[in-house]
Formats: structure tokens, C-alpha cells, sequence
């Protein structure tokens, strides 16, 4: 616990917006360079933004420093749920 608690990782979260758009654009480039299939960044900022609150979008990421470490992307619908992206 201390081990994590003295990271200099940062983790921030938020329901979408400016934040969102920058991280599905570093998805796209590292999906791409891994050869991934799966939604595009696009696709999957579009479906955040079509929520029907900001609240339907959790956004989770790690940086440390300027790197993104991790992160994801929940998309609610009706009572259910789905991670999109990490």
C-alpha cells in the first residue's frame, strides 16, 4: 500500500469531454501500432458524447509524468454497462 501510495502515478478520472477525445486519439495510435481490431477512438467518443448524461461516460486513466500508463473507458446503457477501451 505505501509502495502505491508513494507512485508518482497520477490517476485521473471524468465523464468525457476534452480529456476523453485526447486519450481516444493516443488509443488509436497505439491500437494501430499493435494491429488491435476493435472500435475506433472515434467511434467510441462518439458513443460517450450520445449519452444521455454526462454521468453514462466513465473515463480512468494512469499517466506518469507526460506517458499514459493505462486507462478506460465505461459506456453506460439502460442498467448495463461496457468497458470500451483500455
Amino acid at each position: 500500500m505505501r509502495l502505491g501510495e508513494a507512485s508518482p502515478l497520477k490517476v485521473a478520472i471524468d465523464n468525457g469531454g476534452t480529456p476523453l477525445a485526447a486519450s481516444m486519439t493516443e488509443f488509436d495510435q497505439f491500437r494501430h501500432s499493435k494491429r488491435f481490431s476493435g472500435p475506433s477512438g472515434a467511434l467510441i467518443a462518439a458513443m460517450a458524447k450520445a449519452g444521455r448524461t454526462s454521468k453514462d461516460v466513465l473515463h480512468l486513466r494512469a499517466r506518469l509524468g507526460d506517458q499514459t500508463e493505462a486507462g478506460a473507458v465505461l459506456i453506460r446503457h439502460g442498467i448495463s454497462a461496457t468497458y470500451f477501451a483500455g
